[in-house]
């Protein structure tokens, strides 16, 4: 069975529109949000996670990594994510587990491969 893919033609003949992968954008979409929360928690500032959120979810860079089928968004991601748990985890005075966030880190480092 074969997909149903757009096609723009060009001079140098048909060129076939590959979509985002939903994946990738999920990616992105959670390493904004935990931008955004680490921006309100570090200022207390609802404008200033919004400006974080949208400068890094905005960036050229960040927008072609989630359009082309690479493991960044999911490292960016999961980074970010333990991060996030490690000050969550500082914040609260130390006294919980910190075995999610050591997860989420080695999660990251299995999306390196050299």
């Amino acid at each position: 069975m074969t997909a149903i893919r757009p096609c723009v033609i060009t001079s140098n003949g048909p060129a076939w529109i590959e979509p985002p992968s939903s994946f990738a954008l999920a990616d992105v979409a959670s390493a904004s949000a935990t931008v955004g929360w680490l921006v309100h928690r570090a200022t207390g500032s609802l404008a200033g996670a919004l400006a974080g959120l949208v400068v890094f979810a905005s960036q050229p860079d960040v927008l072609y990594l989630q359009a082309t089928p690479m493991t960044e968004p999911l490292l960016m991601a999961l980074t970010l994510g333990a991060v996030a748990l490690v000050w969550d985890w500082t914040a609260r005075g130390g006294t919980a587990s910190i075995i999610a966030p050591g997860w989420l880190l080695a999660l990251a480092c299995l999306t390196r491969y050299e």
